[in-house]
């Protein structure tokens, strides 16, 4: 088990892996566009699901998937969802080990995993977010008038 940790940590150090986000997400997509001043996000591919050239087949599953729960692909190709995908997301950017090992925790992974599954199934009732920040205008294709 601790080769395959090591095998997982050398495969997200040397590599890139691809986060896939609701960019419409007003929640979502400011925690990602914070994620994104890391000096270590070049080490992540960011992909928003709700930009209009987004194509869900090409990425190997339906745009109703990735609606479904935040993914991340690691270099493999091999998907993972949920908390998972945030827990490696984190390892590679290099931040949050206490809240990963709090997360991933025997007590801590059932919470987090439900409140997860909360937020994935209340997401659609958020507000959306009217334009990219620090545009005055919408090019998504998907954003609301005045």
């Amino acid at each position: 088990m601790e080769a395959d940790n090591q095998t997982k940590k050398v495969e997200l150090a040397d590599s890139k892996v691809t986060i896939y986000y609701d960019g419409q997400c007003h929640l979502c997509s400011r925690e990602i566009d914070h994620y994104k001043t890391f000096p270590t996000a070049d080490r992540v591919i960011w992909k928003d699901i709700a930009a209009p050239h987004f194509d869900a087949q090409a990425e190997g599953r339906s745009l109703e998937e990735f609606n479904r729960a935040i993914h991340l692909k690691r270099i493999s190709g091999e998907f993972v969802v949920g908390v998972d995908a945030f827990l490696e997301l984190w390892e590679a950017l290099g931040r949050f080990g206490g809240l990963a090992k709090i997360m991933n925790s025997k007590l801590g992974r059932p919470v987090f995993d439900l409140g997860y599954a909360a937020f994935a199934r209340l997401r659609v009732y958020l507000p959306k977010r009217k334009n990219p920040i620090g545009s005055d205008t919408c090019d998504s294709g998907r954003c609301e008038i005045g």
